[in-house]
This record gives structure tokens, C-alpha cells and sequence, in this order.
């Protein structure tokens, strides 16, 4: 069975790793990156699954990376965003989720079942 590839974009490298571990466990194959550069560098070079994206980020933040994704990758991930911020305050168009800090990994682990198995 081919796992999953899901590529892990967030800035806070505590956050990032927890859910790198997390997600491994369960049977995922996980990329990190700590920028929204680094994460273009990925997504040029591989085909993922799922991307779990953290909204706010320095240089290269979350929206940013999704325009890009959106203009010129051929197979587009599905995307969960990671924020701070209440639904209510995100564009949510070309995102099937989102989750609010703090979160449960657990919680998480439910929205990628759902979305990408």
C-alpha cells in the first residue's frame, strides 16, 4: 500500500515537528517546511496529497502559497489550513479545511482521513 505524502507548512518548528511525529505514526509520509518558501521548493519537485498550511507565516505566508499552488501546480493538493484566526476571517476558496490553534492532533488526524484517507 502507497502511503499518503503529505507536506507539513508551518513556522513554528514545535508545532511542525508534533504534527510531523504525529502523522507518521499513523501510517503517513510526511515533508516539513518551516516557510512558505521552502514549501514551493517541495511542491515544485514532488506530488503531495494533502498540504496542513499555516496561515501566517513571515515572507511567503499561507494565502500567498495557495495562489501559487493554485496557478501552477499541475496536480493540486488538497489543503488544510493551520491558523490562529476564526473561520470567519479566512478565504476559504481552493481550501477543503482548516483547523484552529490550539488543536488536538486527533483532530487534525480526523479532517485528513476525511479528506485525503
Amino acid at each position: 500500500m502507497v502511503k499518503k505524502k503529505v507536506l507539513v507548512v508551518e513556522d513554528d518548528y514545535a508545532i511542525a515537528k508534533g504534527i510531523e511525529t504525529f502523522l507518521s505514526s499513523e501510517g503517513y509520509d510526511i515533508k516539513m517546511a518551516t516557510n512558505g518558501s521552502e514549501a514551493m521548493e517541495f511542491i515544485e519537485t514532488e506530488t503531495f496529497d494533502l498540504i496542513t498550511l499555516d496561515v501566517r507565516m513571515p515572507g511567503l505566508n499561507g494565502g500567498d502559497v495557495l495562489r501559487l499552488i493554485k496557478g501552477g501546480v499541475s496536480k493540486k493538493p488538497k489543503i488544510i489550513y493551520i491558523t490562529v484566526s476564526p473561520k470567519e476571517e479566512l478565504n476559504m476558496e481552493g481550501v477543503e479545511d482548516y483547523i484552529q490553534k490550539p488543536f488536538d492532533n486527533s483532530d487534525l488526524l480526523a479532517k485528513v482521513k476525511r479528506i485525503i484517507g
